[in-house]
């Protein structure tokens, strides 16, 4: 279930891992979640923390690349069953 404050701040200085779900995912590191902008909206609000975005998906999700929009931000690592795709080593 989504928090019912989608704009809400951590209120941690830590760092947070964040396994974002979605739809199916690019190898770079866009995904198409479904369709309510909540995780942007979660991770614009926390822009200042420290927050590691993941996601998880199985090879038949994941595609080369997936068009996307400027609201839209980019997981920093996707995991499948057989691969590693990430922006930077983290």
């Amino acid at each position: 279930m989504e928090p019912a404050d989608r704009n809400r701040p951590l209120d941690t200085e830590r760092p947070v891992l964040c396994i974002t779900p979605g739809v199916c995912f690019g190898k770079d590191l866009n995904r198409i979640g479904f369709g309510k902008g909540y995780y942007d909206r979660f991770f614009f609000a926390n822009a200042g923390k420290t927050i590691i975005k993941a996601g998880v998906a199985f090879n038949e999700c994941i595609w080369d690349e997936l068009p996307a929009n400027e609201w839209d931000i980019p997981m920093d690592i996707l995991i499948s069953e057989t691969n590693i795709y990430e922006k930077e080593r983290l």
